[in-house]
């Protein structure tokens, strides 16, 4: 019987034997120096495309547009938000970052002769989960809004020609895309291919914790470790300077530790270490669903005002409830400000 599954040292990680497993195989056995390559090919990092002209459909002249679409007509449309992603990180984090994916996407066609097309995000403020509800910098778009808006947007680029769609998301509202999905599909019953993919989800096998000396300390937590080094090369331009001049390196393959190693040692907006930061942002994580009522700090490091209390702008500890918002559930520092999740 032909082998299934291509095996790593770790049980936990494997791999299906086809061609999506196999080329995800070859990144995690790759060396730094192979890694380096396989970017290079993508052109990342790269500055951000978004207003240069002939990257995306809307910056691109009909005339050729409609050239690229008749040798291709894939269109990848990327979802974001506007979200607190920590003191370190600018608000459309989400944003910035699956443009890039896509913009890297882009390059790599292009030089093969058949460039995919790109759609300018949706929305720049997307939809959330309760537990999202109060959090300074983030902007909570209505389901319904967000259903509608993508539904929209797939009825005009199908209109335009594009028959196969391909939503790059990278924010937790994954549900309300998938609706709006099933929706647009039995309300036009139109011929098209769509469909909606998480990115990290579909290599969440870099993200385990492992005892690789280039493996990550923490498992993927928003704004923590993980998504703070993957980001590097995407966010460089409007996130807060690791370290004068590092301009990132990371990616979804196996540096990403090594990369936020280099850049954190003269980084007091992270909140007094990478270790402490991450901490809290899983502490948050919990709180916000209820698990846990304080941040407290880690076992073994220095107490440090930074790592047993969040403050608000003013430097005050946030009170215990949201004012005037009845059954709020609030612990000690409860909601941080700019730290969240």
């Amino acid at each position: 019987m032909k082998k299934q599954w291509l095996t790593t040292d770790y049980p936990e990680i494997l791999f299906e034997d086809n061609e999506v497993g196999r080329m995800k195989k070859e990144v995690w056995d790759a060396t730094d120096e192979q890694v380096d390559a396989m970017l290079e090919e993508y052109g990342i990092p790269s500055d951000p495309e978004l207003g240069k002209p002939n990257t995306y459909i809307q910056t691109t002249p009909r005339a050729k547009a409609i050239e690229k679409r008749k040798k291709n007509d894939v269109v990848l449309i990327p979802v974001g938000c506007t979200e607190n992603h920590g003191l370190h990180q600018n608000t459309g984090l989400d944003t910035f970052m699956v443009t890039q994916i896509c913009e890297g996407v882009r390059r790599y066609t292009a030089k093969q002769g058949r460039e995919v097309n790109l759609a300018l995000p949706p929305l720049n403020y997307g939809g959330h989960p309760h537990h999202h509800l109060g959090m300074p910098g983030t902007v909570m778009v209505p389901e319904e809004v967000v259903k509608e808006m993508m539904i929209a947007v797939m009825l005009g680029l199908w209109d335009d020609g594009y028959r196969k769609m391909v939503i790059v998301n990278n924010h937790g509202h994954l549900w309300m895309l998938v609706s709006a999905i099933q929706e647009f599909m039995k309300r036009y019953q139109v011929p098209a291919i769509v469909q909606v993919i998480d990115w990290h989800r579909a290599v969440r096998e870099f993200f385990y914790v492992t005892d690789r000396d280039d493996s990550l300390e923490t498992n993927f937590v928003h704004a923590a470790e993980a998504e703070t080094s993957v980001s590097a090369p995407f966010s460089r331009n409007g996130r807060h300077e690791l370290r004068p001049g590092y301009p990132g390196t990371g990616f979804f393959a196996r540096r990403t530790l090594r990369s936020i190693r280099r850049s954190l040692p003269a980084a007091p907006p992270l909140v007094r270490g990478r270790r402490a930061h991450c901490h809290r942002a899983l502490c948050h994580s919990r709180r916000s669903r209820g698990f846990a009522d304080e941040v407290r700090p880690l076992q073994g490091e220095a107490a440090d005002p930074g790592d047993s209390e969040i403050y608000n702008h003013d430097k005050r500890p946030y009170p215990r409830r949201f004012p005037g918002r009845a059954g709020s559930r609030g612990g000690e520092g409860d909601p941080p400000d700019d730290e969240g999740d």
